[in-house]
C-alpha cells in the first residue's frame, strides 16, 4: 500500500481501487511509501519517499514497489476558461510525468542487469462548475499505483522480461480511464488495443512481398525476401501477433510505426528457387500458409494480452500439411474475384429505378476441379449458385437485386467491391479451413481429387 497526501491509502497488491482514511493498524511494516501531490502549483515536483508510521518521520527517496522504482513525479497545470462561455465554469488541464525504472523479476540476483527507464506521460482535464469538480474522475496517480504497477509486477513475476513488455499500452490505458475531457476520443483509445481474427486476416490479405538482391541478381545465396504486414491506423503494436507472424513465416519480425500505422516487417532467407523470381507465386504461398495456420493458432485472449507483452504462441498440434491437394484447393479459393455495381434506369420526370449487380467467379485455369461438396459450401456460404463455364475458364455467378425506386439519378457505378471480396473470402476460409483438420473433412472437401 501507499499513502497519498497523508489521507488516502492505495492498495497495490491487486487490481481494484481501494481508498480509505489511514489507520495505523493498516500497515504491516513501520515504513510506508508516500506521495505528496499538489494540484494548484504549475511545474510541481511531488515529494515521495517513506514515512515511519510510529514516528511520523519522512525520508524523501525513490519508492520501490515490487520490481518498479518510482523516482520522480512532476505536474504541470494549465487553467482555461469554459468553452461554453459560462463565467462560473472553467477547465484545468493537468500533465503528469511519472519517471520509473522497471527491473526484471530476477534483478536482486543479477545486479548487472539494467532496468528499462520509462516515463508515463499522462494527461487529465477536469471541468469545474461553481467551484466544484465533476464527480467520478480517477486520478492518474491513483490509477498508476492501484492498477498499472500491480499488473506490470504480475507480468514480470511470470518471467516475462522487461524488453518484451509494451509500455505504450499502459500509456494509452491510463489516459483512456482517467481523462474526462470531451477533447479525448476514448473510443479511439479503446480501439487502439482491440484485435480480432478478421483484423489479422486483413493484414494477410494486404501482405506486401519484395525480393532484394545484395550482390548479383543471379546469386541465389544473397537473395532475401522482405514481407510487410500493415496494422490498422492508431492501433498499438501487438507482440503476440508479431511472434505468430514470425513463427508461421519462419522470419525475423521487427515492428516499426510510420504515420501512426504499425508495420510488421519480416526478413526471410533461403527462399525456394522458383519463388525468388515469381513474387506473386511466393505471395500466394505465404498467404496460404498464413491463412491455414492462423485459424489453428490464433487465440483471442492471448491476442488481447499481446498488447501488453510478448505472449508465446506455443506449438500447434493440429498442423495442416500443405500437400498438392490442399495447395490446389487453397489456390482455387484465393482466386476468388467479386464485383458489385449499382445500376438503374433513368426515367425523365419520374422516379428512377435502381438495383445492385453482383459477379462472383473462381479461376478454372488449372487442372483442379472443386468437388460437389466444396461448390455446395461456397454456394451456401455466399448465397449464390456457381456454374462451370469451360470456355471462360471459370466458375461463375452473376445476379442482381430487385429493382426499386431510388433517390437521385440512376447511373452505373462501382460499390465497395474490394471490401465485399475480402468479406466473401474470409467467410469461405472460416468455413473451409477447420474442415481440413480432419481426414473426414478433407475427403468431404476434396472428393475424388
Amino acid at each position: 500500500m501507499i499513502l497519498i497526501n497523508n489521507q488516502e491509502v492505495i492498495e497495490v497488491s491487486n487490481y481494484t481501487d481501494f481508498y480509505e482514511q489511514i489507520k495505523e493498524y493498516d500497515f504491516i511494516a513501520d515504513d510506508v511509501p508516500f506521495v505528496e501531490i499538489e494540484h494548484k502549483k504549475n511545474n510541481f515536483i511531488c515529494s515521495l519517499g517513506y514515512i515511519n508510521i510510529n514516528t511520523k518521520e519522512k525520508v524523501e527517496v525513490e519508492i520501490m514497489i515490487g520490481n518498479i522504482k518510482i523516482s520522480k513525479i512532476t505536474i504541470k497545470v494549465n487553467k482555461r476558461e469554459s468553452p461554453y462561455g459560462d463565467p462560473n465554469s472553467y477547465i484545468i488541464f493537468y500533465s503528469y510525468s511519472i519517471h520509473t525504472s522497471i527491473y526484471d523479476s530476477d534483478y536482486q540476483s543479477n545486479k548487472w542487469k539494467k532496468p528499462i527507464e520509462h516515463i508515463f506521460d499522462v494527461n487529465q482535464s477536469i471541468f469545474f462548475k461553481d467551484g466544484k469538480k465533476e464527480s467520478g474522475i480517477k486520478s492518474p496517480i491513483h490509477f498508476l499505483f492501484s492498477n498499472v504497477i500491480p499488473e506490470i509486477n504480475e507480468i514480470l513475476d511470470k518471467g516475462i522480461i522487461t524488453h518484451n513488455i509494451n509500455f505504450q499500452y499502459w500509456d494509452r490505458k491510463i489516459n483512456e480511464l482517467t481523462d474526462s475531457s470531451s477533447f479525448v476520443d476514448k473510443e479511439a483509445l479503446r480501439k487502439s488495443h482491440s484485435i480480432n481474427i478478421r483484423n489479422v486476416l486483413s493484414m494477410v490479405y494486404n501482405l506486401e512481398v519484395n525480393v532484394r538482391d545484395d550482390l548479383d541478381i543471379w546469386s541465389v545465396e544473397h537473395k532475401e525476401c522482405t514481407v510487410k504486414f500493415y496494422g490498422n491506423k492508431n492501433v498499438l503494436p501487438n507482440l503476440y501477433l508479431a511472434n505468430m507472424l514470425e513463427v508461421i513465416t519462419n522470419s525475423s519480425i521487427k515492428i516499426v510505426t510510420i504515420e501512426k500505422t504499425v508495420q510488421y516487417i519480416g526478413t526471410i532467407k533461403n527462399l525456394p528457387k522458383y519463388y525468388m523470381y515469381d513474387l506473386e507465386a511466393f505471395k500466394r504461398y505465404l498467404q496460404r500458409k498464413l491463412y491455414l495456420q492462423l485459424f489453428l493458432k490464433f487465440n483471442q485472449e492471448k491476442a488481447i494480452e499481446g498488447f501488453k507483452y510478448k505472449v508465446p504462441i506455443g506449438i500447434c498440434k493440429d498442423y495442416i500439411i500443405e500437400d498438392k491437394d490442399i495447395r490446389n484447393l487453397m489456390n482455387f479459393i484465393l482466386s476468388l474475384k467479386v464485383t458489385c455495381f449499382e445500376d438503374g434506369n433513368y426515367r425523365a420526370g419520374r422516379d428512377d429505378y435502381g438495383w445492385y449487380e453482383y459477379t462472383v467467379l473462381f479461376s478454372a485455369e488449372s487442372e483442379f476441379r472443386p468437388s460437389e461438396s466444396l461448390v455446395s459450401i461456397i454456394n451456401k456460404t455466399l448465397n449464390i449458385k456457381l456454374e462451370y463455364l469451360e470456355s471462360d475458364f471459370c466458375y461463375y455467378c452473376q445476379y442482381r437485386t430487385k429493382s426499386e425506386p431510388i433517390a437521385g439519378m440512376a447511373k452505373r457505378r462501382e460499390c465497395d467491391s474490394k471490401d465485399l471480396l475480402k468479406s466473401y473470402l474470409f467467410d469461405l476460409l472460416e468455413k473451409i479451413i477447420p474442415l481440413l483438420k480432419t481426414d473426414e473433412g478433407r475427403k468431404y472437401l476434396l472428393g475424388s481429387n
